[in-house]
Formats: C-alpha cells, structure tokens, sequence
C-alpha cells in the first residue's frame, strides 16, 4: 500500500509541474534609483511612496550661541572676541556643561564698510557655538544664563532625540507598509501581482532647527520654551517591476492559450495515469512473490513442529534429527522466503520502470517545450504591460508610442506592418505613432486603449493578397 502511495505521489507531482509552470508569478521589487551603467536597460514598473510619522517627546535640546565684536583693526576685534567667548565658555561649563559638548559652528573675522561701500570703518568677528543641553524642561533658564551672564548675543534652540533611531525604525516599518499597501492597489487595477522586494530607499526628517536671534544682553526677562513633541517622518519609496501576465486581454489569444494550457494539464494527466495503470497491472504479479514466501514461512512452521517434536536425550539419534531440521529450514523454508522477497522487488522496480517509459517520454515531448514557450510569453506579455503602465503613471504615453511604433517597424513582418497602416513609413516621417503602437500592443497580447490613444481619422487598410 505503501509502495503505490508513492507512485501516486509521483504521478501527481509530474501533473503538478504543469500547472507550476503555467501558473508561477516571478515579480520583483526596487526602488526609484537610477539603474547601473552596467544594467541591460531600464527596470519598469509599479512606483509607490509610502511615508509614516512617530511622535515622540525631545529628550535632547541643541542650543546655538554667539558673541561678537565690532573694532577699529581686525587685532582688537579678534583679541576682543576671544574675551567676550572665553566668558561665553566659562559660563556654559558652569552650567553644567562638558567641553565633549560645546562645539565650535562658525567663527568669521571680516571688515566693515561705510556708507559709500569702499571705505572700511572697522572690522566685525563673530564666533558661534553649538552646546548639547540634556534637560530640556531648563532649557530656558540655560539661555537666560548664557545671554545675561555669558554675554550671548546671538541664540538658538532645536530640539531632537538623544537616539532617534528606535523612532526611525517604527516610522520606516510604517511606512514601507504604507509604500507595500498603495503598491498592491496599484498592482490590483492593472492586473498585475507583486512579489519579492530588493531595494528600498528613505528620507528621514525629525523636527528643525529653531532661527538665530538677535538678543539685548541687558533683557533680563525669564525666557519660556514650551518643549511639545518632536515628529519623526519617514518616507520610503518602492518600484515594482511586473514580468508576468498569464493572459493577453485580447479574447482571441486568451482562448487560445486557456485552450492550449487545458489540453497540456489534460495530456500530462492521460499520460500520468496510463503510467499508473501500467504499474498496477505490474505489481499485480506480486501475488507469485508473495506466494513464494508463503510457501517458505509454511515450511519453516512445519520444520519448527517437527524440531519441537523431536524427542531429547537420546544419543545420536536427538543431534541428527535436529541437524535435519536445521538442514530443511535453510534449503528449503528459509530459500524461499528470500526467493520470495528477490522476486518481489524485481516486480517493483519493473513496474517503476516500465511506467516511467510508458508515461514520462510523451509528457516530456509536450510540457517541456510548451512550458519553455508559456514562461517566455508570459513574461513578455508582463513586461509590455509593465512598460504600458509606467509610461501612463509617468505622463510619457506620447514618448511610449513612438518606442512602440519604431518597434513595430523593426519586428512585424511586412504583412503585419502593412495590416496596421496604408503607409508606416509616412506615419514615422509625420510621427503618426498611434497605428503602429496599436499594432505592436495587439501583438504583445494587450488592449491598445490601455495608452488611452487619442481620436484619429481612419486610413484605408492595406489589402494584402
């Protein structure tokens, strides 16, 4: 019972193969980036943009300061800065800031001109600082600090996240789903199938930077900064290339190809079960082996009757009787038995044999080269139809037409290419691509209104003989 199981399962698995390779929906996914130099050629497909924003609460504020000082020389200026930034630092360090955390951002030494644009009058530096400040609910008593007593004149906050990129992650995961979702809707109005992604590309944006102002040392106000929440947005981008389209939307070819694809399953299947028939009927001829080593276990019950039943000590006599019983049981029970067994293999491995060349021979014959063909017109179909819809969602169906026509006239034969226009070579000239496009889509299997071609007067058809 077993052995059969098997063989159906393999029989099964041989019709399976048909259906797989008439059926299976290869579709790859990447991203909007430019395509290698070494690439064949430009990858088309479904683009989707997905973006998801998580709130969270600063944890870190980014406070800019600076001082500046305007002398008759550049010497002074400079020498009058680096009083006005000494104390600046001195301050920042005794609120609690650790020099690792107090950057330099910009520093300038330039002269001033007067009125008339050629003439200098004196000389301006300035110096700004960058302090990382942990405590963001003090933030404004640590700029009141730094402007009253540091002598800041120049102040600005942002705030952000010590480590965004638990933030980062949930946003991105959120929006690649995004991106997948509008890519699968995408994919469901054309017709198409999504599959396996490769590439994704993001954009990471939390929060921005507050602006510099301009500060009166002497305003001695309590300055309040509301912290709120901080955005993380991300924003993913996907294209899908779509290879596959098992049918043409053209009803005549579609039949055709259902029909085609029926009567293949349909042959695999005859085949298939010819062979199954051919190996019951072999296996059906273990009946003689299991036979063969019935008759051997039977022989071997008697021999143990006999040997119970031989009478014990006895000389002589009770060894020989018991050396005959051993002597029939392995010439003759035991003999058959294996026979039995030899002979029930041999059935098997006939039977697997023979169906194997009755049925694999002609499914091979057929379903080989009928599948090689069904994948490359499936993908063909898949990619006209790919290249059809990024060229709508792009706005180039103009530019889309033109690559049609061009290919028409360098793969159609004449009697094709006459069919679709009275004059092809006019219709190139005068860039009359929509006959020619037309006729290249209906070639690959598709509606020539999925390029939405706009109203045309008719030509005569050509009327081949």
């Amino acid at each position: 019972m077993l052995i059969s199981t098997a063989v159906a399962t393999g029989c099964s698995l041989v019709v399976a193969l048909v259906v797989v390779a008439s059926v299976h929906q290869p579709v790859l996914l990447t991203t909007r980036a430019a395509v290698p130099s070494g690439s064949a050629g430009f990858e088309t497909g479904v683009i989707s943009s997905g973006d998801a924003t998580v709130t969270r609460r600063p944890d870190i504020a980014y406070v800019y300061v600076g001082v500046e000082s305007q002398q008759s020389t550049a010497s002074s200026a400079q020498s009058d800065l680096a009083s006005k930034a000494a104390k600046l630092i001195a301050r920042a360090k005794a609120l609690g800031i650790a020099d690792k955390e107090i950057n330099t951002s910009g520093y300038s030494i330039g002269p001033v001109y007067g009125s008339n644009s050629q003439t200098i009058t004196g000389y301006r530096a300035s110096e700004q600082l960058q302090l990382k400040w942990h405590n963001v609910d003090t933030v404004g008593k640590t700029l009141d600090g730094l402007v009253q007593d540091g002598g800041a004149t120049q102040v600005g906050v942002s705030f952000g996240l010590a480590d965004p990129k638990s933030a980062q992650a949930e946003a991105r995961n959120l929006a690649i789903a995004d991106a997948r979702a509008r890519a699968k809707a995408m994919a469901g109005a054309a017709g198409v199938t999504l599959g396996q992604l490769i590439r994704v590309s993001d954009m990471t944006f939390s929060g921005s930077p507050s602006p510099m102002y301009g500060i009166r040392a002497a305003d001695a106000s309590a300055t309040q900064l509301p912290v709120g929440e901080l955005n993380v947005t991300v924003t993913s981008d996907l294209w899908s290339r779509v290879m596959i389209k098992l049918y043409p939307d053209r009803r005549w070819p579609a039949f055709l190809r259902v029909l085609a694809d029926t009567v293949t399953v349909g042959w695999t299947i005859v085949w298939a079960y010819l062979g199954w028939l051919i190996y019951q009927t072999i296996m059906g001829l273990e009946v003689i082996a299991d036979a063969i080593s019935n008759t051997g276990t039977t022989f071997n019950g008697w021999i143990a009757s006999f040997r119970n039943a031989v009478p014990g000590g006895i000389p002589l006599l009770t060894k020989f009787l018991l050396d005959v019983a051993d002597t029939l049981r392995k010439y003759s029970g035991d003999s058959l038995v294996s026979t039995g067994h030899q002979v029930h293999d041999a059935v098997f491995q006939l039977a697997i044999v023979l169906a194997l060349l009755v049925a694999l021979p002609p499914i091979l014959l057929v379903l080989v080269p009928y599948a090689a063909w069904r994948w490359r017109d499936v993908r063909e179909t898949g990619a006209a139809l790919a290249f059809v819809r990024i060229a709508s969602m792009t706005g180039r169906a103009d530019q889309a037409r033109a690559v049609l026509a061009y290919r028409a006239v360098s793969t159609l034969s004449f009697r094709a290419l006459m069919s679709a226009s009275a004059d092809p070579v006019g219709d190139i000239a005068e860039r009359r691509y929509e006959r020619l496009a037309d006729a290249m889509l209906k070639r690959a299997g598709l509606d020539p209104t999925r390029l939405a071609p706009p109203d045309l007067p008719e030509l005569p058809p050509h009327r081949g003989r």
